[in-house]
């Protein structure tokens, strides 16, 4: 055991040496040590400054790479609602410029009344297996539709009016072989018949063998048979078929109207057809 004397004396050799380190640090003795220690040091200071800096960074990038994929996600999310307006932007002008089109047809024709109606569906008509499907249209007979009403749209016939329900009518097409329209070709005045064929196709029947046809010219309705109304565009001519030996020769007929793309039509209301043999 230590006696009680013991710690007086500890006390004063610690205050001792206290004093002599401050009387050495005053007069400089130690400012080589500590420059050397500095010396030393200075490599490890140095690398844990960066070592912090590193940290301090990570941790600041990760906070930057957390805002930046927010930021990504919010933009990404504003495109998506950009892009869904853009597209119902561009749908509504084309229904505009489509509507705008039919329109200008009807001023080209101020004789007739017109019904606009929308494509609802089309039904494969009955009888021979390679017709043309029929059109549906969405008005009838609440609407003043009747049949054998010519139906039409802004490039030309599409048909005429087959059956008639209270609120829908269906529409035989000119390109199904049912069908078959007195016609002219525009430049000549020539006449002929317009026959639907297998397939989609449409072939100008019946014109004179000595009769001028070329690739190009455009096909109209003449008016004759009271079927249809007269100066209706049908198509133009893509190919002539001649027959040295006989009567007539024959042209297939490409439709203005594509049959495969239509969403709208026109039913022609004051024209009163006329079957005549």
């Amino acid at each position: 055991m230590h006696s009680r004397t013991d710690t007086p004396t500890a006390l004063i050799v610690a205050i001792i040496v206290l004093i002599v380190a401050f009387l050495v640090s005053q007069t400089g003795l130690f400012r080589p040590v500590r420059d050397l220690a500095t010396t030393l040091l200075a490599p490890v200071q140095d690398q844990f400054s960066r070592l912090s800096r590193n940290v301090s960074d990570w941790i600041q990038g990760g906070r930057d790479m957390v805002a930046l994929r927010e930021e990504n996600r919010d933009l990404r999310a504003q495109v998506d609602r950009l892009s869904v307006q853009l597209l119902q932007l561009e749908e509504a002008n084309k229904e505009i410029e489509h509507l705008r089109a039919l329109l200008n047809f009807t001023q080209t024709y101020p004789a007739y009344q017109f019904k606009g109606a929308e494509v609802v569906g089309y039904v494969v008509g009955s009888g021979a297996s390679n017709l043309f499907p029929d059109l549906v249209l969405n008005v009838g007979a609440r609407d003043g539709i009747r049949r054998n009403m010519p139906v039409v749209t802004e490039r030309g016939l599409v048909g005429r009016v087959l059956d008639v329900y209270p609120n829908a009518c269906r529409v035989l097409l000119i390109v199904d072989a049912r069908s078959s329209v007195n016609a002219m070709i525009q430049r000549n005045r020539v006449t002929g018949l317009v026959e639907g064929r297998p397939g989609g196709k449409l072939v100008m029947t019946r014109i004179p063998h000595d009769s001028s046809v070329a690739e190009g010219d455009v096909v109209i309705t003449s008016g004759l048979g009271g079927m249809f109304p007269k100066a209706l565009i049908i198509g133009q001519v893509s190919k002539v078929i001649r027959d040295e030996v006989g009567l007539y020769q024959e042209a297939e007929v490409q439709p203005t109207v594509d049959f495969g793309s239509l969403e709208r039509a026109l039913v022609i209301t004051n024209f009163t057809p006329t079957e005549v043999p």
